[in-house]
């Protein structure tokens, strides 16, 4: 994680050489998790967080 934000800070790409770190896109909702061991591509944030349920909370609560 320490190198990818070195890089980022340094070129503008917080890409590494290990790992391609994905654009975020709404319609697909991907990310790149830093989580130790191995940096990886997560599809499923969106439902593991509960996303659809807080977007709800935060309309009707003027959140």
């Amino acid at each position: 994680m320490r190198g990818s934000w070195t890089q980022f800070a340094a070129v503008g790409a917080p890409a590494t050489a290990a790992q391609h770190w994905p654009k975020f896109d709404i319609l697909h909702h991907t990310m790149l998790s830093l989580v130790a061991p191995t940096p990886h591509v997560k599809t499923d944030f969106a439902a593991a967080h509960h996303c659809g349920f807080w977007a709800t909370v935060a309309l009707t609560t003027g959140w």
